[in-house]
């Protein structure tokens, strides 16, 4: 074999023998590379930075916070502690025209009940424009044109007890009131008999708080007049006073007042208490007793004293 040609075929096996090994190293660094990008990427989501969860309210803030729901949610209308001694005071007592929301949305999320305060009452039913829709155009004036007292108080704050899954459980008693009008009230000259019917309930209620409200409650007391804010306002008062409820007669100074109430004739309401055998009501009937005279030792003119046939009636009770 010649010189050229021994180099002729050295040379093309050189080649041969390059072009390998450039594919092998080619291929080897396209499997590195194809592997080492899944962890570059994997790398990078890792690094994502998470967003940063809302703070948990602390145990103080959220029990802190179920005592203002609860006043918030349950302390409306008249209020069961206040002493009815005049006429005023009683117009101090007046189921109001509006629900006052206002307490109630700063410390919660919970919407009212379909039908609430506000929702047309059934004087409405089928004709917006008729006259008794007018007159009651809601639910709440309804109520109040056929109740004059309604309303309920907190004895005092609820216990509360903070949950390890971030609830908060609250315990309580509620106080209630509830008068209708002065039908078969009793009267003597200068004096009427007031009787509302007055009780209390023991809650328990559990609340969801979250961003700083609260935003859902399990109670154990949800009719409107124990819980006006949510409660379902289609119910009857008189449906949600308990059988042992407390009446006493109390006589109040003054004429028997006028209401400026517009009843339903055909809803039943509360039936007044006209017991008048109590110490206080005998006092007062000593005083307008036939024959018995004024402070100055007047004789009582027969508007100011009661006839015999009265006297012996209210004094014996029937």
């Amino acid at each position: 074999m010649d010189r050229k040609r021994l180099i002729a075929i050295i040379t093309v096996v050189t080649l041969i023998i390059a072009g390998i090994g450039v594919g092998m190293w080619r291929s080897r660094h396209h499997d590195t590379a194809a592997r080492a990008t899944p962890t570059v990427q994997a790398t990078t989501r890792r690094a994502t930075p998470k967003a940063t969860p809302t703070p948990a309210i602390s145990a103080q803030d959220a029990a802190a916070l179920a005592t203002r729901f609860e006043h918030a949610a349950r302390d409306w209308g008249a209020d069961p502690n206040a002493a009815v001694t005049d006429n005023a005071t009683l117009a101090a007592q007046r189921v109001p025209d509006r629900l006052d929301r206002t307490a109630f949305s700063q410390v919660s999320t919970i919407t009212p009940a379909d039908v609430n305060a506000d929702s047309p009452s059934a004087d409405c039913a089928g004709d917006p424009d008729a006259v008794l829709c007018k007159a009651h155009p809601t639910r709440l004036a309804y109520w109040r044109d056929n109740w004059y007292e309604l309303g309920a108080r907190l004895d005092g704050d609820p216990k509360t007890t903070v949950n390890h899954d971030g609830t908060v459980t609250t315990t309580g008693r509620l106080n209630l009131i509830a008068w209708a009008n002065t039908t078969g009230a009793a009267t003597v000259p200068g004096y009427w008999g007031y009787s509302p019917r007055t009780w209390s309930l023991d809650y328990t209620d559990t609340l969801t708080v979250k961003g700083g409200k609260v935003t859902a409650w399990r109670t154990t007391q949800p009719g409107w007049l124990a819980a006006p804010m949510t409660g379902d306002w289609s119910a009857d008062p008189l449906s949600q006073i308990p059988a042992d409820s407390t009446q006493t007669d109390t006589p109040v100074p003054g004429d028997l007042p006028d209401l400026g109430l517009d009843p339903d004739p055909g809803l039943a309401v509360m039936a007044n208490n006209a017991d008048t055998t109590g110490q206080a009501w005998i006092d007062i009937l000593a005083k307008v007793a036939p024959g018995q005279t004024d402070e100055q030792g007047n004789d009582r003119s027969d508007d100011q004293r009661l006839s015999e046939q009265d006297y012996e009636r209210l004094v014996g009770g029937d």
